[in-house]
């Protein structure tokens, strides 16, 4: 691919597993730690139905700089699990220790078959970055768990904001030193990675490992991949 100077990677779900079978492994652990009296899948349907209502309502797509004020991860989610144990009568329930045990959980997931690979193949080829709507509390240690070290790491907490608010895109870039065409975006989500990379004037590619379809009216990626290893032909050609 020519003039790409810089690759910028999103992490859960596209270096790493973050799928829904490790949040409700988290929330049985939740139930067995505090001993709990509800079934783990329902308060986890419940707590999800809320943080997903923040996720949606975080940035403001139409005019970004009047999203909501910026709140980390670990506000939200122990303001989930308060009102979620408060709906379900769990008067017994911690969410202090409920967002601790979900930080931890996030920061021990485990890396696809070809994430070290790839990363390793790029690394010292042309200078790699992440850019990653999480707190630095689980996101460094993940990394550093692995060995993995980028010439930049910007978080959304970091960051004050989420992506695909363009604030966090042009950070990137410009600790990168390299101008929007020199750099390409690497992420699983279409309406926060191909998006606001796109509309910061990169090119952007989808990691799509499940063969979703792209819904009407989202975003249209430069480039689609279904693992990792697709994309060294693109980046070293």
């Amino acid at each position: 691919m020519q003039g790409i100077h810089a690759v910028i990677f999103d992490v859960y779900n596209t270096l790493f597993r973050n799928d829904r079978s490790q949040w409700q492994e988290t929330f049985r652990q939740i139930c067995r730690v505090q001993r709990l009296n509800v079934d783990a899948m329902q308060l986890w349907e419940r707590w999800r139905a809320r943080e997903s209502r923040f996720r949606l309502e975080r940035v403001n797509l139409k005019k970004p700089e009047a999203s909501a004020p910026f709140r980390s991860y670990a506000k939200v989610w122990r303001e989930c699990f308060a009102d979620t144990f408060h709906d379900l009568s769990l008067t017994e329930g911690d969410p202090d220790s409920a967002t601790a045990l979900a930080i931890t959980a996030l920061a021990t997931r485990e890396p696809y078959p070809e994430t070290l690979e790839t990363v390793r193949s790029l690394d010292g080829a042309l200078p790699l970055a992440i850019l990653s709507n999480a707190d630095v509390a689980f996101l460094y240690p993940l990394l550093k768990a692995h060995n993995l070290s980028f010439r930049i790491v910007v978080s959304s907490e970091e960051g004050q904001a989420y992506k695909p608010h363009p604030s966090l895109f042009q950070t990137v870039l410009e600790r990168l030193g390299v101008s929007p065409a020199e750099a390409l975006m690497v992420g699983d989500t279409l309406d926060e990675d191909v998006l606001g990379a796109q509309s910061s004037g990169m090119r952007a590619v989808w990691v799509n490992r499940q063969g979703k379809a792209r819904a009407e009216g989202q975003p249209v990626p430069d480039f689609q991949i279904a693992d990792l290893r697709q994309l060294l032909p693109l980046v070293k050609g």
